[in-house]
Formats: structure tokens, sequence, C-alpha cells
């Protein structure tokens, strides 16, 4: 369940697990955006990339972070920006060729030039791994997803300040979307 923002307009800090259909009934359908010129536009951009990515392989995604300005009390965000989580086994079950044109997506405006999509796709292919410690310490075959996946947990729940630069502390929270 989407829990309801707080005061200064973000989710309440943490991740908040949710599916595709509340999501859309909490950021787009919900009363406090019939005014929005843009979240439905926006959502069908976000639908469509979902189903570029599945062109790729059906099950690919696990789940999607989402963040930043479209999950919050702002009418009419620019865009959205999401974190596709990719099961290995499928991501690896690509070409190579296949995966190589996968990455392209996550470049900066890469989807909006290409496909004139306002969506802003990054991606993190969820690496497999039974225990992620040795002795005391993080094992060495985990320490890069592990850290990748940790800095994208605290970069969504950062707020850009009054100067353009972003909050050293997390101060709101995100979404992580199941299909």
């Amino acid at each position: 369940m989407i829990p309801s923002l707080t005061t200064d307009g973000h989710l309440p800090l943490g991740r908040h697990r949710c599916d595709l259909t509340e999501f859309q009934q909490s950021f787009v359908a919900d009363a406090a955006f019939k005014t929005s010129a843009v979240r439905q536009e926006i959502y069908d951009d976000l639908t469509q990339v979902v189903e570029l990515f599945r062109s790729f392989a059906n099950d690919l995604i696990e789940v999607v972070w989402i963040g930043g300005s479209f999950t919050s009390s702002k009418t009419d965000p620019g865009d959205i920006d999401c974190l596709f989580v990719l099961d290995q086994t499928v991501f690896n079950g690509l070409s190579k060729t296949q995966q190589a044109k996968l990455l392209k997506l996550k470049r900066k405006d890469y989807v909006r030039e290409k496909f004139g999509l306002k969506v802003e796709p990054f991606i993190l292919v969820r690496e497999e791994f039974e225990n992620p410690w040795e002795k005391d310490w993080v094992a060495d075959k985990a320490v890069h997803y592990l850290a990748a996946r940790g800095a994208w947990d605290d970069w969504w729940q950062r707020i850009r300040n009054n100067n353009g630069g972003l909050s050293s502390k997390p101060v709101r929270g995100y979404l992580e979307v199941t299909l």
C-alpha cells in the first residue's frame, strides 16, 4: 500500500512496495492530480518503456523503483525517473547484441530522443549469489552489486535543495513497483 504524501509533498522515508495499478491510481488517477496536463501521458510513456523491456524477454523486469517528482505532489512533472531491476539469469540469456541494445536505454535522454517518451530509465541487473557475507565483511563477489543497489536506494531518498544540489541525507521515500 502506498502511504499518503507528507506535508512537504513527498512519500515518507523508505521504499514502499506496490503494484502498477496502485501506482497508477495514486499518482495519475487520484483527484489530487485531476488538473495535471501530463501525468497520464507520462504514465502511458512508462507503460511503453515497460513493453520495450519486455520485448527483449517477458520476464526480464523483476521490479521498478520509481522516485523523483512523479512520486511527489508536483502536478506536472517533466518526466518519470525509474530504475529497472532486471533478472540476471534472463539478462545473461540475451545475446550480446540484445544486451548492448538494452543497455542503451539507460543513456541520458536516449529514450526521450529516440522514442519521444518522457521516461528516464536506469538499469540495475540483480546479481545472484547465495550469501553476500564472507567472514565479517561483504564478499568480493558481492561488493559491486551491493554498492550499486545501496547507492540507488540512497539516491531515490534525496531531494534537490534550493542551490540545485542534493540533500546529503535521505529525506523522502520512493516506490518499488511490481509488474
